[in-house]
């Protein structure tokens, strides 16, 4: 396993992505933090894992993010400067961060019943069981420019 300090260099971080609030975005994504995961020295299982938290995350903003309702269309009506979802990914001494910012009115994630094994039948919040299940750390939070969605993970082989 590579050492943080040759795998990637704190003056390359982080690094932004913006995106709409449409489906074909989340696999863009993906794409940017597998990229990002590996430069930071993480094995494809902690990739596959760490991919699978931002997907959910990315996914929540097209679906529940937008000011005006606009997540999710495939029209394209929605892609306005105003509500672009943006991703930071960011590599903190031993922690790997992912923050996925939109601009919706947000949610209070404690009022949110996890569909996790204890509660399969809920209606939503798998999502954020996952992003939990596979994250060390993850933090939501609401400001006035929207929500965001803090997921950590520990850099392998850090100390």
């Amino acid at each position: 396993m590579p050492d943080i300090k040759t795998a990637a260099k704190e003056s390359d971080w982080p690094q932004r992505l913006q995106v709409p609030a449409q489906p074909h975005s989340a696999s863009r994504v993906r794409a940017f933090v597998r990229k990002k995961a590996d430069a930071a020295g993480f094995s494809d299982d902690d990739i596959a894992e760490i991919e699978v938290a931002v997907g959910e995350a990315v996914t929540n903003a097209i679906l529940y993010g937008q000011p005006r309702g606009g997540g999710g269309s495939t029209s394209g009506s929605s892609e306005t400067e105003e509500d672009a979802i943006r991703v930071e990914v960011g590599l903190e001494a031993a922690c790997f961060y992912i923050e996925v910012r939109d601009p919706g009115p947000g949610f209070d994630p404690d009022t949110v019943a996890e569909a996790g094994p204890e509660n399969g039948d809920a209606l939503g919040g798998r999502g954020l069981y996952l992003m939990r299940a596979l994250m060390h750390h993850v933090a939501m939070s609401r400001d006035e420019q929207g929500m965001r969605v803090r997921m950590e993970r520990t850099v392998p082989g850090a100390s």
